[in-house]
């Protein structure tokens, strides 16, 4: 029998969970809060919003919190999803040198 569940499974990579413990606290939730609804909901339920295509399979995760706007740098293979990168956004648009090293990193998944 097929499974129906629309259950996804998040991971970080060791990179990305200790880049995402270096966030500020009000950062740490709300990416928490969103990675636990995109695991729940599944990637192509999240709001346009709270996530854009880069390039190369490499989708990001948006959210907005007092101390800054965190990214969070992800893949989808079957149904799980891969977090290879997570960083505070600075500039209006991703830079590319941080898009080639989450590609670099979703080669090592």
């Amino acid at each position: 029998m097929a499974d129906l569940s629309n259950d996804w499974k998040v991971y970080l990579t060791d990179e990305a969970e200790s880049e995402f413990l270096a966030l500020p606290v009000g950062l740490q939730g709300k990416l928490f809060a969103l990675l636990e609804l995109l695991e729940k909901l599944g990637p192509f339920q999240i709001p346009p919003k709270r996530k854009k295509y880069l390039r190369n399979g490499i989708w990001e995760l948006r959210v907005d919190a007092f101390e800054g706007t965190a990214r969070s740098l992800y893949i989808t293979r079957s149904r799980e999803i891969f977090v290879v990168l997570i960083f505070v956004k600075k500039t209006e648009h991703t830079p590319s040198q941080v898009i080639d090293l989450a590609e670099k990193r979703a080669k090592e998944v």
